[in-house]
């Protein structure tokens, strides 16, 4: 077994809850943010050694986190960045600079944690200690040991008892707040909101998103009453930043991968920013917003990132799998939506950017997501477009049998197939000369059919 494999069979030996069947234990017991904290301060406090940003959200925060490491990568900082979960290898979840670890560099810090700990006689308490928590622990310790200047890190699920909320930020970013993990973080937009204000701290600000129609005001009196009773100054995006236009680069004729131009307004200095950004979708340029809004509150605590690197930092970031245009005839596209704000993002992007052509649907989903829920605004926005579902890797994905079921009772016939290549196979054989393949549902599946499409286009089946 090569080093990388006994890291990852290290980390996966605690409890990896990304892949554990049935309902997770949220409470302060299975999730003990302080014996985490504990724990790192006996090897030597690493959360606490490089500055940092620390995002949550239902919608959107992963999108904004790459956002925001890009353009501080252009502002010349040393930049680390850690996200979840991956698509492919646990390399992808941290970045030093533009580019995911080395394997080798990934087996080296795990690996050096585990003889650490083994050797200083450390106990891991496997019973309560996660696959999460030591991923995140060697993500911290390498940004301190490459001299990271500035990390931004995203929350796994949730925030209060997120093991990412042992940092002090330079900031709290809060994205756009919907129902998802119900059954772990709450019921109501106010209980969701609650768990994921769980991250600002005491005498640091926090920056918010703007918030779903209709849900905008108990979201935001919640999040501003967490703020308001510690002390931090909560700067609300759309005050801070005014979104001016936008111009959409669409596949109209011919295919292909869409962009936008938007031109915002900052009131701090009634001065405008005109930025290309390479994610299509209103929710991107939104995304967009609160970053600019955060770089504000950076400058204001003495952060030096100028007009020109925010300008160029966007132009350059790639965040794959969020609707991803992959090309091909039927063009392929990627996009991990598996909440019902994902999906209805998803559905206005496609609308906009690829208006005349016809999609057909690749879905997969794990089986703790509500199926009707993520799969209706694209029922509504596409009645009768061709649906293919397959079963997405690993213990928690829905089978296709049970997708395709529950599909129905929202009035929408699917075919099943058995894997993500025959799912490619058979959505082509549904395509018409202008369709366009969309998968979504799950992030666990992006890998997969990424493979299969490269799979079939070597082959000239594609």
């Amino acid at each position: 077994m090569n080093a990388y494999r006994q890291s990852v069979a290290f980390l996966e030996s605690f409890i990896n809850y990304e892949q554990h069947r049935g309902r997770m234990t949220y409470t302060t017991r299975a999730l003990h943010i302080r014996r985490f904290e504990h724990f790192l301060h006996r090897i030597g406090s690493p959360h606490l050694a490089t500055p940092c940003v620390h995002i949550a959200g239902t919608k959107g925060k992963g999108s904004t986190a790459a956002l925001l490491h890009s353009v501080a990568i252009a502002a010349g900082l040393k930049a680390g960045l850690y996200t979840s979960p991956h698509l492919d290898s646990y390399c992808e979840r941290i970045r030093i600079g533009r580019h995911a670890v080395s394997e080798s560099d990934f087996a080296d810090a795990v690996l050096s944690l585990k003889h650490r700990i083994e050797s200083s006689g450390g106990r891991l308490e496997p019973g309560y200690r996660t696959t999460f928590e030591l991923l995140t622990t060697a993500a911290f310790e390498m940004f301190r040991d490459c001299g990271v200047q500035l990390a931004v890190i995203e929350t796994g699920l949730g925030g209060r008892l997120d093991a990412t909320n042992v940092v002090l930020p330079e900031a709290a970013v809060i994205t756009a707040i919907g129902l998802d993990h119900t059954h772990i973080l709450g019921r109501t937009h106010t209980a969701i909101a609650r768990e994921k204000g769980g991250i600002i701290k005491p005498g640091r600000p926090a920056v918010i998103a703007r918030q779903p129609a209709g849900h905008a005001r108990a979201i935001l009196d919640c999040l501003y009453d967490i703020a308001r009773r510690r002390d931090a100054s909560a700067v609300y995006a759309p005050r801070r930043v005014r979104l001016i236009e936008r111009r959409t680069s669409t596949g109209h004729g011919a295919l292909s991968a869409a962009g936008q131009k938007v031109r915002y307004r900052l009131r701090s200095s009634e001065r405008d920013l005109v930025l290309n950004l390479p994610l299509a979708g209103l929710h991107q340029a939104e995304n967009l917003r609160t970053v600019l809004a955060t770089v504000e509150v950076l400058r204001e605590r003495g952060w030096g990132i100028p007009d020109t690197a925010v300008r160029s930092g966007v132009r350059r970031v790639s965040w794959p799998g969020r609707i991803e245009y992959l090309g091909g005839r039927p063009p392929l596209i990627l996009d991990g939506a598996h909440c019902p704000l994902s999906a209805a993002a998803l559905a206005d992007a496609l609308r906009e950017s690829w208006p005349e052509h016809r999609p057909v649907f690749l879905f997969s989903l794990l089986d703790d997501k509500p199926v009707e829920a993520v799969a209706g605004p694209i029922a509504c926005a596409f009645p009768g477009a061709p649906v293919v579902v397959f079963r997405a890797p690993g213990p928690r994905g829905c089978p296709a049998e049970i997708l395709a079921a529950t599909l129905r009772t929202i009035g929408v016939v699917a075919e099943t197939a058995d894997t993500a290549l025959d799912a490619l196979r058979k959505g082509r054989r549904r395509a018409a000369p202008n369709s366009i393949l969309v998968a979504f549902g799950s992030l666990y599946s992006i890998a997969p059919l990424r493979k299969a499409f490269q799979k079939l286009t070597n082959v000239g089946q594609w």
